[in-house]
């Protein structure tokens, strides 16, 4: 996301799985991003704005060759920007070898990070915060209403790219990791792919404040009025509720690349392809709450009020499942 417009890039596009996403990023020749004064401003106070955790980082410049006609307008005006940001303390620059020995110096494992944007550049009162650990990545979206899980994703470093044993002849290629749930490709025919917070009356939960804050570390959390707090860490996600029957519920449309396979109390299987075929069996563990599949919808039912998941890097083993305690989907 390092660059990326945090909130509407990831949508763009939505409603068409197959194709790529649209790009809203930092670099110049991009005139509705890098390109565009008041766009780059925002970006850039969201992005330092005190919640990035261990660190907040950007690039800038143009990392494509699409001459200079294209980027005179933006990148000149960035600097300028930058510079005047640099005088004032509020952040520092350096080229990219200064910065991954800085990084070398400072960690030996990937840090936590997180890019909360309290504001849209639209001024739609629309916010969402990405939380990113060695081990996943989760993205909140609020909407000015309700807020949900847009984007959960594990990484795992058994899951090796094809890439790894034989070349590519195509002119393109994709990277991924393994989704829990992807807002973007699970997305289709008017669906809006997510995971989201539903109460008793099966309504979903509103609020009128999305409130985020950071310890400086490893920690995210968010709040929606005082009926929803996430908690998110380097190896669990957490959500609780003061709210008789609330749940959470996976939203997702007809898709071939949707991954569910069986679940059972604490445990979701599933199967990804990478799209290209190269297959890879995970799973997402609970440590409080309880998966359920009920009319062909999967389910969190809380437990004492809360629903934990435990990220932390495990290895799925299939065998230590019980027999017959698997739901297939």
């Amino acid at each position: 996301m390092l660059g990326s417009d945090p909130v509407y890039q990831y949508d763009m596009g939505l409603g068409r799985p197959d194709e790529a996403q649209g790009v809203v990023t930092l670099e110049p020749v991009y005139e509705k991003g890098g390109g565009d004064r008041k766009w780059v401003e925002w970006y850039l106070k969201e992005n330092f704005n005190g919640k990035g955790l261990a660190l907040s980082y950007t690039q800038t410049g143009q990392e494509n060759s699409f001459g200079w006609d294209k980027i005179s307008k933006g990148l000149p005006m960035q600097y300028e920007i930058i510079s005047r940001k640099i005088s004032a303390g509020e952040t520092e620059l350096m080229t990219l070898g200064e910065a991954g020995a800085w990084f070398r110096e400072n960690f030996t494992l990937t840090p936590s990070s997180a890019v909360c944007a309290d504001s849209d550049s639209e001024n739609s009162g629309v916010k969402t915060a990405w939380y990113n650990s060695r081990f996943y990545r989760l993205n909140l979206f609020f909407d000015g209403e309700k807020v949900w899980i847009r984007d959960m994703h594990i990484f795992d470093e058994n899951y090796r790219e094809r890439f790894l044993y034989e070349r590519d002849k195509d002119r393109s290629c994709g990277y991924y990791n393994l989704p829990v749930t992807d807002g973007f490709r699970f997305s289709k025919d008017g669906i809006r792919a997510g995971m989201y917070l539903l109460d008793g009356e099966e309504n979903f939960i509103t609020g009128n404040e999305f409130k985020t804050e950071t310890d400086g570390k490893s920690t995210l959390k968010a709040s929606l009025d005082g009926k929803l707090m996430f908690i998110m860490n380097e190896g669990e996600a957490q959500i609780s509720s003061p709210l008789p029957g609330w749940r959470l519920e996976f939203i997702y449309a007809d898709v071939d690349c949707v991954p569910y396979r069986s679940a059972c109390e604490k445990t979701l299987q599933m199967h990804f392809d990478g799209y290209d075929g190269n297959g890879y069996d995970y799973a997402v563990y609970l440590s409080q709450g309880t998966f359920t599949y009920k009319n062909g919808k999967i389910s969190v039912i809380p437990e004492n009020g809360i629903i934990k998941f435990e990220l932390g890097g495990q290895i799925i083993e299939l065998e230590r499942q019980k027999e017959g305690g698997h739901i297939q989907l």
